[in-house]
């Protein structure tokens, strides 16, 4: 976990190391620290998969909440057979079919809510869908996330069925006849 990628500028060193269970997997959780002279302060929190070895598989944050949603993402969009290293019997896969209601750029993601669904935030990479970058409110989108019980969720698989109006108003003027 000491050689994270986001790890490589900061260089903090691990302090503590423990294994939890989160999601429903076994997870190491790695907590990244520089020393000083009373003791030391806080750098950031990584996660990664028991069964992993590849330190491209830490999900790492300065909070928190940041490394959760990295780790939320990784394991969505972990390759093991199509299934993901976190498909459980507690998190399933769950499939949405709806019209945007907000989108907005997070990080490298972009995080929308869709019409009618209160309790979920929905993470979209380009990994996923990419045409994530071209998304706006009103598209008609559908997919699949790995529902994990928790109000952010990472998009596994999504397509857009219909873009909205304002992608429809701007393409239609675009191509408009010449008269």
């Amino acid at each position: 976990m000491f050689a994270a990628k986001d790890n490589g500028f900061q260089k903090y060193q691990i302090e503590n190391l423990e294994l939890y269970n989160i999601y429903g997997h076994l997870t190491w959780v790695a907590i990244y620290t520089r020393s000083q002279s009373l003791g030391s302060t806080f750098g950031a929190i990584g996660f990664m998969d028991a069964h992993s070895q590849e330190a491209s598989d830490v999900a790492y944050g300065n909070s928190l909440q940041a490394a959760l949603a990295d780790y939320d993402s990784k394991l969505a969009n972990s390759s093991n057979n199509g299934n993901g290293l976190f498909a459980t019997q507690a998190n399933s896969t769950a499939a949405f079919d709806s019209t945007i209601w907000r989108i907005a750029p997070n990080g490298a993601n972009w995080r929308f809510q869709l019409n009618g669904d209160t309790r979920h935030y929905f993470d979209v990479t380009t990994q996923a869908f990419t045409g994530a970058p071209l998304l706006r409110d009103g598209d008609h989108v559908n997919g699949t996330f790995m529902d994990t019980h928790q109000a952010q969720v990472a998009v596994r698989q999504m397509r857009l069925v219909d873009a909205g109006p304002a992608q429809k108003q701007v393409t239609e003027g675009a191509v408009s006849p010449k008269k």
